[in-house]
């Protein structure tokens, strides 16, 4: 139970492949240097051999027309060589075939992505994409980096992209897949993950984040298949057996799911989410002060979960502690305003409040 968005975030940063090189400096510039050399002509890579090259690089920054001032290339630090060869890159490549330069569209624009320049990183790495269409790892970089510009529906064209380069990496459908998901579209997301599972159906972090769009859906009978599947696959995987406990819990199988997340608890003790689904495991078993004793640990733990605020405030509830239950029915709502059940939310606090006699006007946050 939890926020599942949070944890499968967490979760797939295990699994997808994202290219070395967007998180290495070190390594971009290695490998960006040595593709360099063998790109350029050799009076070329002389001149950048020379002792001088950082100096010479500086020059290059300072000669630049003035309407390339603002250029985020020329942002990068000129006194560290690695950046200086890559302002090289600026300069020669129009003098160059695009063509020989696209391992630098690439190299340039995953440089940027990794410092957080995601809007300069985009041209670079939409002319790498076309210049090798081919090419898995760069279509993948461009629309990774397209959706942290919110660029959903050109995000998804790269994707279908990657997909036709090779058919056979799960990759192009995973993202695509979780992409449909962060857009809202829940049956297409399952539809390409399952498409991805067809290539490896053992893969535990693929069968989790099936499970998990399936609870998304409350369609908890396939997220108890995905998530136990998950967890068979990896006993050391925490979120999956909290995903399969949270399940099992929402079919009324709670004794099923108290031994899940214990395990789930087991691995991650300090967990937020397991700690709160073990409460509405125990809240099904009426056993409410245990409920609210996990509640009130993932709430120490994570104060910004919303959904352990609408647990808690169900219990309370259930122990006739009204006023208790309507303020935390008011924090879900102020930490959720754009909860998929908030009319029904409403409606409790409309309630509760005629009960304990309180004028409480629901009003939205966002």
């Amino acid at each position: 139970m939890g926020d599942y968005n949070a944890t499968a975030g967490t979760v797939r940063q295990f699994y997808v492949k994202i290219p070395e090189r967007l998180c290495s400096k070190e390594v971009a510039i290695k490998v960006s240097f040595r593709r360099f050399l063998q790109s350029l002509q050799p009076w070329v890579v002389l001149m950048l051999a020379v002792p001088g090259l950082v100096l010479v690089m500086t020059v290059f920054t300072l000669v630049f027309p003035e309407e390339d001032r603002d250029n985020p290339w020329l942002a990068l630090n000129p006194f560290d060589p690695g950046n200086a060869m890559l302002q090289a890159a600026y300069v020669y490549q129009n003098r160059t075939p695009d063509e020989v330069w696209s391992d630098f569209y690439y190299t340039m624009g995953s440089q940027l992505a990794a410092r957080g320049q995601m809007i300069a990183a985009e041209p670079m790495l939409e002319k790498a994409a076309a210049l090798k269409p081919k090419n898995l790892t760069y279509q993948l970089t461009y629309g990774i980096v397209l959706e942290s510009l919110d660029k959903f529906d050109k995000a998804l064209g790269v994707y279908k992209r990657a997909i036709q380069a090779d058919p056979e990496s799960i990759d192009g459908y995973y993202r695509q897949g979780m992409l449909y998901d962060k857009m809202g579209d829940l049956d297409k997301g399952i539809d390409f993950l399952h498409q991805a599972l067809k290539l490896e159906p053992g893969n535990a972090y693929l069968n989790y984040d099936v499970g998990v769009l399936y609870a998304k859906k409350n369609d908890y009978d396939n997220a108890v298949i995905y998530s136990k599947r998950a967890a068979e696959a990896d006993g050391q995987f925490a979120e999956a057996f909290n995903n399969y406990a949270y399940a099992l819990a929402n079919l009324g199988r709670y004794e099923e799911a108290l031994e899940a997340v214990n395990r789930s608890l087991q691995l991650k003790p300090d967990s937020a989410a397991a700690l709160d689904t073990r409460g509405f495991a125990y809240q099904g078993l009426k056993e409410y002060e245990k409920a609210l004793e996990d509640y009130d640990k993932a709430l120490e733990l994570d104060p910004t979960i919303g959904e352990i605020y609408l647990h808690k405030a169900q219990t309370l509830k259930l122990m006739n502690r009204l006023d208790e239950s309507l303020e935390n029915y008011k924090k879900y709502l102020q930490i959720t305003p754009s909860a998929p059940d908030r009319q029904e939310v409403e409606s409790e606090i409309r309630e509760l409040s005629q009960r304990v006699g309180v004028e409480t006007p629901v009003t939205r946050t966002d």
